[in-house]
């Protein structure tokens, strides 16, 4: 493989990990999001702790990628 296959091979992760990021960020807003219009509702509670496992993994992926 050529340096200027590598270089190449290396610009097309860079965005797929760019893509990947702005993805774990759109999941992370629509879950707290989500999360918020929840806060008040009886019964709730279900979907409460799905979406906080949501958050906290979309949150570790972020730190992870920083």
């Amino acid at each position: 493989m050529s340096t200027g296959e590598i270089q190449a091979l290396l610009i097309d992760l860079d965005g797929l990990a760019r893509e990947t990021d702005r993805a774990e960020r759109e999941i992370l807003r629509k879950a707290q999001d989500r999360l918020c219009q929840l806060s008040d509702q009886p019964g709730s509670e279900p979907e409460e702790r799905l979406l906080m496992e949501v958050i906290h993994k979309a949150q570790a992926a972020l730190g992870a990628s920083s």
